[in-house]
Parts: structure tokens; C-alpha cells; sequence
């Protein structure tokens, strides 16, 4: 057998050819196309109904891991849709947003070393523990976006159960020396922007609730008032907004009450037909000047007893730390499923009469 007189031969596998050698695995599906997971998985406070996590080729990328990892750090940019669970504890963010849509990066560091009983390289994605593989959004948080669309959809629970009542008849109530029969209709249509409950953001600390509201008065003691008689207005709460990690709270327990766009009714709003009701109170308040701010104060009331009901509205939503170990925690397990990547089967040259006895493989800073 001839003698290599105790001389090592080292080989080097450079960042190029290790690209091309994470594409190639990427061709053979050992880095995964598409991750798919659920149903059933936990997305922080929520369940799933299903989860995609597109990784391109184009967003494959690698650097150098030395020292104790003495492997290699894999970057796969991906595209990320999560689906949320239809159940009631999960309807509110559904309904607001059936689908997450995130990029992310996700990091997989993975030791090269010797397949076990032989001399062969490999990176030993096979062999990844949870805590080398990380996801960060590259799209950030996806949670303060929706904001708006999560109070709307409480708000709008709210008037479905009856929280926020549709209607309200009081009577003989006492309006400036005189009595009337006062019937309140409060809307939240979402088929007409008019009668459609808005949430808005006038400052980052800030909500505004708009609910349109219309009233009339009927069986009015005083005759020289026409009747029926009836306004319509907007009644607009104003809250502090409070964004935590896992909530997101409208403080309506020291909200303010105000009244917008009051005016007379309209002869009629879409299918509503208000007749002379808006045209009777433009007569009345000619002869009655003190009839609109008594029928604000009587709309501002109606909203602090909205307010009152419905109480502070926290609504419980994934931090972005749990949205990002969700992604990773899939990731990990497509990775480690699919096997490891080959480097370099060591073979000595034929007819040399060399044996190629074992194999140190070292990873290198780039």
C-alpha cells in the first residue's frame, strides 16, 4: 500500500458550491416547497384551520456556522398564510381577517458531520433540535393592521346579541315643557355605509366608534308641534386604545360621548321610509330653538348607556413572538423530516491503493 508519510489531505467545499448544493436539495425536495399544518394547532390564543408556508428556491440563502455549530446557517425566505379556526372563542379575528398573510425568515442552523457509520459529509438537517430553527417576519407584526377590523367585529357582536340594542320605546318622556312617545332605531347594516356602525384610528392611542341612530317623537302633548317628528345622527364615542402583547383594548369605561352629523330625517335612507319626520322637526324647531339640544342631550345619554353595557372591549389576539414560534415549530418539523443533504462521499482515487481511514469535517468562517 503506498504511504501518504503521515500527510493529511484537505478538501473545501466553498459558499458557491454550497449554495448550489442547498438549491439542488431544494430541487429533491429535501428543503420542503410547501409546509402545510393544521387542523387544530394552537395560534396563540386561537386554533387553526390551516397553515401554508411557501418557501421559493429564490429564497434560499446560506452562511458560515463555526465554532460549537460547526455547520452552516440556512435562511429560507417564505410567504406564510395562516387561517384561523371558525368556532365561536375565534369567530371575531376570522371574520376580521380569515387569512394572516406574513413573510418571514426562517433560519435553520445545521452541523455538518459524518453520517453515522460512515465517512460520509452531510448537513444534518435530519438530526436540527427545535432551538436551531427560528422564524422572524420580515412583513412585522400583522396584528396592528387589523386593529380596526377586530373592534368593528366586537362592536358588530355586540349588536347581534343585543348588547347594543336594535330598538328602544320609552313614554311620555319629558322633552322642554312638554311630553312625547320616543322611539330609537340604532343600526349596524353592513350592506349600507349610512346605517353601518364605523370604527376609525384618529391617533395610534385612540378609537372612535360611530353609530348611526335615528329618533322620533310620536303622541306630542304640546299641539302646536307637528307629528311625528324625528332626527338623525351619528352617536361618536372616543376611547383610549391600548395595544398589548396578546390584547387589544378600547377603554369604554372612560370613554367620551358625543353627537355627529345630526340633521333632520331624510324622507327615506335606502328601504327606510321616514315620511315627514325630518321635515315636521325642521318646523318645530322654529317655534321650539331649545328642541336640538335637548334631543343631543337625549342622544348623548343613549350613548353612555350603550357605553355602559358594552363595557371595555378586549379582544385577545396572537403576539407576534407566538406567531413566529408557530412558524418556526412547522418549519422544524417539515425540516427534520426529510432527510439530510449529502456533501461528499470521500472515495480515494482508483488504482491508487489508498484507504481513506476517516473523515474531520470543520466549518470555517467565510
Amino acid at each position: 500500500m503506498p504511504s501518504t508519510s503521515g500527510f493529511e489531505v484537505v478538501g473545501e467545499l466553498s459558499l458557491e458550491v454550497l449554495q448550489q448544493v442547498l438549491e439542488a436539495a431544494w430541487d429533491n425536495n429535501i428543503i420542503p416547497h410547501s409546509i402545510d399544518a393544521g387542523p387544530g394547532l394552537a395560534y396563540g390564543p386561537y386554533q387553526i384551520e390551516q397553515a401554508v408556508i411557501d418557501i421559493p428556491r429564490s429564497g434560499l440563502s446560506l452562511v458560515m456556522a463555526p465554532g460549537a455549530n460547526n455547520g452552516i446557517k440556512i435562511t429560507l425566505s417564505a410567504e406564510a398564510q395562516v387561517e384561523i379556526a371558525n368556532s365561536n372563542a375565534e369567530r371575531r379575528v376570522k371574520e376580521a381577517e380569515t387569512f394572516f398573510d406574513m413573510t418571514t425568515d426562517i433560519s435553520v442552523t445545521a452541523e455538518i458531520a459524518k453520517l453515522p457509520d460512515s465517512i460520509d459529509i452531510a448537513i444534518m438537517l435530519a438530526e436540527v433540535p427545535r432551538e436551531k430553527v427560528s422564524a422572524v417576519l420580515t412583513s412585522g407584526d400583522p396584528i396592528p393592521p387589523l386593529t380596526i377590523d377586530l373592534i368593528t367585529e366586537y362592536v358588530h357582536e355586540q349588536y347581534t346579541n343585543g348588547t347594543i340594542p336594535a330598538t328602544q320605546s320609552l313614554e311620555g318622556v319629558s322633552i322642554i315643557g312638554f311630553t312625547a312617545d320616543v322611539w330609537v332605531d340604532i343600526y349596524d347594516d353592513q350592506s349600507a355605509p349610512s346605517r353601518r356602525i364605523e370604527v376609525s384610528l384618529p391617533a395610534s392611542d385612540q378609537v372612535k366608534i360611530r353609530i348611526p341612530i335615528h329618533l322620533k317623537l310620536t303622541n306630542i302633548s304640546n299641539t302646536l308641534a307637528p307629528a311625528p317628528m324625528g332626527v338623525v345622527a351619528r352617536l361618536a364615542i372616543t376611547a383610549d386604545l391600548v395595544s398589548a402583547p396578546g390584547s387589544i383594548t378600547a377603554r369604554l369605561s372612560t370613554a367620551t360621548v358625543d353627537v355627529e352629523d345630526f340633521a333632520p330625517a331624510p324622507p327615506s335612507d335606502g328601504p327606510i321610509d321616514y315620511d315627514d319626520e325630518g321635515t315636521n322637526y325642521s318646523i318645530a324647531a322654529g317655534f321650539f330653538p331649545a328642541l336640538e339640544t335637548a334631543i343631543i342631550a337625549s342622544l348623548q345619554a343613549q350613548g353612555t348607556t350603550i357605553v355602559n353595557a358594552v363595557g371595555d372591549i378586549i379582544v385577545d389576539v396572537p403576539t407576534l413572538g407566538e406567531i413566529e414560534t408557530f412558524i418556526a415549530d412547522q418549519a422544524h418539523n417539515a425540516v427534520i423530516g426529510q432527510g439530510n443533504i449529502n456533501l461528499w462521499t470521500p472515495e480515494a482515487p482508483e488504482g491508487s491503493g489508498l484507504s481513506i481511514n476517516d473523515v474531520v469535517p470543520k466549518a470555517l468562517a467565510d
